[in-house]
């Protein structure tokens, strides 16, 4: 995980920097240098009030309440949060698998291609096991099927590795492999309960930074083997950005918890 403070690279992220780097104390300041919607920062601006972050008055502006972060910000270099570009090892990668594939009719000339069927989960489990530095999950279930044992041996050879996840509380074998999940380092947070309504529903899939997957396949045996899955794969900078913190900000939501803090 990042070594950069609390909420660097989410929405609360974008609207501290704005605050405490940037020198900016106007709502409308504040919302245009984060690039958010009056929607979004009404929702984000309500988190961090919630938590203790900051404060807010029409009259007064911002005010930061938590010295510490305050502080961790004030030290931190400003750092580009933009998704890198993808390296050539991993587009020769994307080519040679497009090519080899007599089934998939598609180019990276814009940056994205449509995958369906046993071509979405045979290029998903490859592409987990392609990965070199990192690997971000949001999926409502993960079980000791194809992809969630993919996902732990390359967490295994030293990848790094966060899910956000729905907390199994009645699938006593689904409980067993998050065990081994957590065992591998890798870094599980549950958001809702597997059979309630709320929680993480999405399903993305992001590498490296630098490809990213979305689709309708969960991590189970019944996703991979019986369910007609669709998901879309993407090298585009802004929309691996998007995907990247979409999941960030999932995992920095209030009723989003680690893992170990029930086991």
């Amino acid at each position: 995980m990042s070594k950069n403070p609390r909420y660097w690279d989410s929405w609360k992220g974008q609207i501290l920097r704005a605050i405490i780097i940037d020198k900016l104390d106007t709502w409308i300041e504040v919302r245009d240098k984060a690039e958010l919607t009056q929607r979004k920062m009404f929702k984000v601006v309500g988190e961090l009030r919630r938590v203790g972050v900051l404060e807010y008055s029409k009259n007064d502006g911002f005010k930061i309440l938590d010295d510490d972060l305050r502080k961790a910000y004030e030290n931190t270099s400003v750092q580009s949060s933009s998704a890198p570009e993808p390296s050539q090892e991993h587009i020769d990668w994307l080519r040679s698998w497009i090519d080899s594939n007599e089934r998939v009719e598609t180019t990276l000339e814009n940056q994205h291609f449509f995958l369906d069927g046993p071509d979405l989960y045979e290029f998903t489990r490859k592409l987990i096991g392609q990965a070199k530095k990192s690997i971000y999950v949001v999926n409502p279930f993960v079980d000791k099927a194809g992809l969630g044992t993919a996902i732990r041996t390359t967490a295994k050879n030293g990848v790094a590795v966060s899910i956000i996840t729905r907390r199994p509380v009645s699938n006593p074998a689904r409980w067993k492999f998050h065990k081994t999940l957590l065992d591998a380092n890798i870094n599980l947070f549950y958001s809702g309960e597997e059979n309630s309504a709320g929680g993480v529903h999405s399903k993305l899939l992001v590498v490296d930074g630098e490809i990213a997957v979305v689709s309708s396949m969960n991590f189970t045996s019944h996703s991979e083997s019986y369910n007609y899955e669709t998901g879309i794969v993407t090298i585009d900078k802004s929309s691996v950005e998007s995907a990247n913190e979409s999941i960030i900000g999932i995992r920095d939501e209030p009723e989003t918890f680690h893992a170990s803090e029930v086991h």
